[in-house]
């Protein structure tokens, strides 16, 4: 093997800039006003649905129908407490600029903010080690819907077709479809997430950071997912620490630095599961 000719000491030069995917759970999710920060302490809210009763009455005999829709067992409030999502980056600290490396960990942060609120969404596992509130798709409150909706393992579509009549069965209207890649790939080509909301009132959202894995933590990476549409919330990123002497560790000479945000997902109603087919 000959060795590759080298025409001089190869220099450092800008990487190229990430950009915050334009895919996954921020593209889809509702982002209420953030003007109000009491959100970043812990929320909650008393949901509009499933509301507790829906039906039809007669306008001249007052005869009432049969109420329309379920109402699964959850509850009448949606409880929250942000998490943070983190990213650390580091460097040699004879190397180290200043304005580069504090304006990479906030780009890089912005680049990772959907993968990670995405994870914890669908895994809860800072949720669940904390003993927060939070609901999380991959949940002992999930309802699987094998047996009743789906026979069992089903392909993406008929997956899909499985939600949404059980959404629909329990007094929601439209739903959100969250899926790993792996799964939402394989849906027809002719779904577009705009285009299906309208006709026929769901989103498919395959997030980087969606597992896969079913309410028991097992069986994955071949489940999916459906809620109401869900509300994503993002505090400013914050930089810790703020100057350079406390990100100095001179044990180790590097200089690193941390930036964070707070971060929620919330959202009404009951949760429901199915495995699809690998």
């Amino acid at each position: 093997m000959t060795t590759p000719a080298v025409l001089g000491p190869t220099q450092p030069i800008e990487a190229p800039r990430i950009q915050a995917p334009a895919t996954g759970l921020l593209s889809l999710a509702r982002q209420p006003d953030m003007g109000d920060d009491r959100w970043m302490l812990g929320y909650q809210y008393r949901p509009e649905v499933p509301v507790g009763s829906a039906r039809v009455r007669g306008s001249v005999s007052k005869t009432y129908s049969a109420p329309i829709g379920g109402t699964a067992a959850v509850s009448d409030r949606v409880w929250t407490i942000p998490v943070y999502l983190t990213v650390e980056d580091s460097e040699a600290a004879f190397s180290y600029e200043a304005v580069d490396l504090q304006n990479r960990v906030q780009r890089e942060l912005e680049a990772y903010t959907s993968k990670l609120l995405a994870h914890e969404f669908w895994t809860g596992e800072i949720a669940k080690a904390d003993g927060l509130p939070n609901r999380v798709l991959q949940s002992a409150n999930t309802i699987d819907i094998t047996g009743t909706y789906a026979p069992g393992a089903v392909a993406p579509q008929a997956a899909v077709a499985a939600l949404m009549q059980a959404l629909a069965d329990h007094g929601m209207a439209d739903g959100m479809i969250h899926c790993s890649r792996y799964v939402g790939l394989r849906m027809p080509d002719a779904w577009r997430n705009e285009q299906t909301l309208e006709d026929h009132g769901f989103l498919v959202v395959a997030d980087s950071g969606y597992p896969g894995t079913g309410p028991t933590g097992t069986g994955g990476p071949n489940w999916a997912y459906a809620t109401e549409i869900v509300n994503v919330r993002l505090g400013p990123i914050e930089l810790v620490p703020m100057d350079l002497p406390q990100s100095i560790d001179r044990a180790s000479n590097t200089v690193t630095y941390r930036a964070q945000r707070l971060g929620a997902v919330d959202f009404a109603g009951p949760v429901f599961a199915v495995q699809v087919t690998p």
